[in-house]
């Protein structure tokens, strides 16, 4: 096996290991919601679920990371929390800044 297979297979037992430890500690997290019910609509799927199993198979750094989660949530609470347009500008606004923080040298992303 090269050096470039055994990272990819490191990578995936720790993307393996993180999933599987996020869906054992975030089930008591899922079952309640403060401050509204916006993302209790989407039942067991919620906005952290859905982006941290997107994050886990990217090769993000973190505060990239952060900042498309942070885009991801606002778009997916944009219809429900009664203000639609300002949270799709606070998700234009954060992908603004993910655009500057990647730069112009992101063609690997």
């Amino acid at each position: 096996m090269s050096g470039g297979d055994s990272d990819a297979a490191r990578r995936q037992k720790i993307i393996n290991e993180s999933m599987a430890e996020a869906e054992r500690s975030h089930r008591a997290a899922n079952d309640r919601q403060v401050g509204g019910n916006h993302y209790k609509k989407f039942g067991d799927l919620q906005p952290w679920n859905v982006i941290e199993s997107y994050m886990a198979t990217t090769m993000l750094l973190p505060f990239e990371g952060y900042l498309l989660g942070t885009a991801i949530a606002y778009l997916l609470r944009s219809p429900w929390k009664g203000h639609l347009r300002e949270d799709i500008k606070k998700a234009h606004h954060t992908l603004e800044r993910l655009i500057e923080q990647l730069g112009d040298d992101c063609n690997g992303k």
